[in-house]
């Protein structure tokens, strides 16, 4: 037993994923409030870099991360390389996620436009068929039924396209 009261005990990995998590969040938080207070009370200058479990970095650093690396850092290198060298890696892993939330943003709202364009397409089709009809007054009551049943497969071939059942054949007209 130490004097502190603790029990002493083997340190090993956690392999529950969840635990893992809530234990390095709690230990984290607690790392950078002993770090606080050593800055606070002793007027020492620190830096801590963390990097999680899931590879997300978390840094604290009295006056700043970037001040403190900067003292320990070789002095041939050019000012910015130095900050770079340890800003650069946690940047990197937030650009890549922000670039793959990009890439499925793109990707959706390509498929908004071709469902858009196709929509299109489908709605100039009816203004063709409905001008050729003349005015709907003017119709006997075979071209009325012949319009009729033309509005009700224009129906279905939207509502089919919109909701992602896309049959070519129907939506082309084929």
């Amino acid at each position: 037993m130490s004097n502190s009261g603790e029990q002493s005990r083997d340190l090993e990995k956690i392999t529950n994923e969840n635990n893992l998590q809530v234990s390095f969040f709690k230990r984290r938080q607690a790392l950078f409030k002993k770090a606080s207070k050593l800055c606070t009370l002793y007027g020492v200058e620190m830096a801590i870099i963390v990097l999680s479990p899931s590879q997300n970095f978390f840094s604290f650093g009295h006056p700043s991360v970037e001040d403190v690396i900067e003292r320990y850092l070789p002095q041939d290198l050019p000012q910015p390389a130095q900050t770079m060298l340890c800003i650069e890696a946690p940047r990197n892993v937030n650009v890549g996620e922000l670039n793959a939330q990009l890439s499925r943003v793109n990707n959706k709202f390509d498929s908004e436009m071709k469902k858009n364009e196709e929509l299109n397409r489908l709605h100039k089709v009816a203004l063709t068929q409905i001008s050729g009809a003349g005015q709907i007054e003017d119709m006997d009551m075979p071209q009325l039924e012949h319009f009729k049943a033309a509005l009700e497969e224009l129906r279905r071939k939207i509502r089919c396209y919109y909701d992602g059942i896309v049959d070519e054949g129907a939506v082309t007209g084929a």
